[in-house]
């Protein structure tokens, strides 16, 4: 039989010169480098500390997602999860997981639920104990019923780090929680709507599903209310940024804990003021006194400029100071910090403008939140945009992914490089 077209004895066989997929911020930690990935977007960024509701255009963020280590949101729940904390975490239960109990009530399976009845006792509630470690994020899922008043509902408290929250009145909790500690958190459910109403003897309150996953990253964070969080706007070419107003926004994350004498920072910046020094991110509450910290700021000084510092048991800072950074000025900034190396690296839009070798002393950068926008969330306040910001903690990359790192923040800002 003739052929209708030539014989390929490679057919089904990929080539290694074959197309490269596009850059994800993933790429810099497939080795278990720490650090972080916030990328600037309504899929990541949320109005509230515990990622209850999504944020849009003008809304205040509270939460923005690490996209390191594949966290995300879509159709209304996270992903990228681990493994439940807590099994069964679904019912219908045949039994009582030894997890949860009834604190001054009965418990009790009613149809393949948990339920806990009040004798009348306020304090009456189900616990659900889960362990966490210190510096995780935990996404929380609870489906409930109660008896109490015309709707069934319930009060609902999650006790964990920062992120206690309380939810009055409802049927179903879903939330981010953050852990500070290394064990056992707790969610209580009660009989009730709020943390005022009595109980009545025979109030109950059941649950029909629990889940409680890791939700790998460091996710950053304004715990406060919306007076200290920047907002989230978009510019005139769709591209999406945090808007901080130079007084009082700022973000944290977790402390991190490097292992390591190497970082490199990369951020979509906007500076849109010279007035004071302000800091786009800080490793630590006071690099000024603290080893095995840096900090990028913009600017340094009230002044056409913006800098790197980097250092172990000492500092040094590399700065650009030039007419063409006066604010406002749009800049992809890269922060290349080298402690046994003694080098503090600044480039701006894909090229090297400032190098400080002066000695950095010794150590590793050691255990730290990351304070974004604020020093420590107490000063040097940043005044303009910040459109993505990527900290890694390990080996110096190659001038090639730096490069694409740059390029793909440089798309993030709707800057050309």
């Amino acid at each position: 039989m003739p052929l209708d077209r030539p014989f390929n004895a490679f057919a089904g066989l990929s080539s290694p010169f074959g197309r490269r997929r596009g850059f994800s911020p993933a790429d810099l930690f497939r080795f278990g480098e720490k650090g972080t990935a916030l990328i600037v977007g309504p899929t990541n960024c949320f109005q509230d500390a515990a990622g209850t509701t999504p944020a849009g255009a003008g809304d205040p963020v509270g939460l923005v997602l690490d996209t390191s280590q594949g966290a995300g949101y879509s159709g209304g729940q996270f992903t990228g999860l681990g493994a439940e904390n807590i099994e069964p975490a679904l019912g219908p239960y045949a039994a009582i997981p030894s997890e949860i109990t009834g604190p001054n009530g009965t418990i009790s399976i009613e149809n393949g639920n948990i339920r806990v009845t009040s004798p009348g006792n306020t304090s009456c509630r189900m616990e659900i104990d889960f362990p966490v470690e210190s510096g995780k994020a935990y996404s929380v899922n609870t489906t409930i019923n109660s008896n109490f008043g015309a709707v069934p509902a319930a009060f609902v408290d999650v006790t964990l780090g920062p992120f206690n929250q309380s939810f009055f009145g409802v049927a179903s909790v879903s939330g981010l929680v953050q852990a500070t500690s290394t064990g056992t958190a707790k969610i209580r459910l009660y009989p009730r709507s709020g943390s005022g109403p009595t109980q009545q003897a025979g109030d109950y309150v059941e649950a029909s599903a629990f889940s409680v996953r890791e939700l790998p990253g460091v996710h950053a964070y304004q715990s406060d209310n919306d007076d200290y969080r920047p907002t989230l706007e978009q510019d005139g070419n769709g591209n999406w940024y945090l808007a901080f107003d130079g007084v009082d926004d700022y973000l944290v994350t977790p402390s991190i804990t490097p292992g390591t004498d190497k970082v490199q920072v990369f951020a979509g910046v906007r500076k849109a003021s010279d007035a004071a020094a302000a800091m786009v991110a800080e490793f630590s509450p006071n690099f000024s006194s603290l080893d095995g910290s840096f900090a990028l700021r913009a600017p340094v000084t009230a002044t056409s400029n913006l800098g790197f510092t980097s250092g172990g048991t000492t500092r040094n800072t590399a700065t650009a100071s030039d007419v063409s950074l006066a604010a406002p000025v749009t800049k992809v900034m890269t922060g290349l910090g080298d402690i046994p190396g003694d080098t503090s690296t600044l480039r701006l839009d894909g090229v090297q403008a400032a190098q400080n070798t002066s000695d950095q002393g010794s150590g590793n950068y050691l255990a730290y939140p990351l304070y974004i926008g604020a020093r420590a969330g107490t000063g040097y306040f940043f005044d303009g945009r910040l459109y993505g910001l990527i900290v890694r903690f390990g080996p110096n990359l190659s001038e090639a992914k730096i490069n694409r790192t740059e390029r793909y923040l440089a798309q993030l800002t709707g800057v050309t490089l």
